[in-house]
């Protein structure tokens, strides 16, 4: 992302900034099932919360079904699914989605893979997906108070 970012607008993201954090901090209490949602993951629901609200972020990148489904939460979006819902080719769907309908006013979940079996697939998906979201950086840079000075 950083190269496609560079040679289209001569300009570096901050890494610096970056926020990076396990959906929840106790591997052991993450849920199997749509109904299994203990009072543990919903504090750590409410953890994430707060701090999006406080930081207020652009871009949230979230890495395989559970996480994504714990932001899900996070943002209060129905329908609520299990983990086991997101399969890899409903995760693709919701990535094209998230990035068709980026808006740089809102924060943005993209879900990524967080599995790839290696096959020649697996640099194409990461090609598709890094292009996709320098794109929608691209495209909002005035917005965005992301760049190194």
């Amino acid at each position: 992302m950083q190269d496609k970012v560079y040679r289209e607008i001569h300009s570096r993201i901050d890494t610096s900034n970056i926020y990076i954090r396990s959906a929840v901090s106790d591997c052991g209490i993450v849920p199997s099932s749509l109904n299994w949602w203990g009072n543990e993951v919903a504090s750590e629901i409410k953890l994430l919360r707060k701090i999006i609200l406080e930081y207020n972020p652009k871009l949230l990148i979230s890495f395989g079904g559970f996480p994504y489904e714990f932001l899900r939460r996070v943002f209060e979006i129905k329908p609520k699914k299990g983990p086991k819902y997101w399969s890899p080719s409903i995760l693709k769907n919701e990535f094209d989605r998230s990035i068709n309908n980026f808006d740089v006013d809102h924060t943005n979940i993209i879900p990524l893979l967080r599995r790839i079996i290696p096959n020649d697939g697996t640099e194409q998906y990461f090609q598709y997906a890094g292009t996709n979201i320098s794109e929608r950086i691209i495209q909002n840079k005035d917005s965005l108070e992301i760049w190194i000075k």
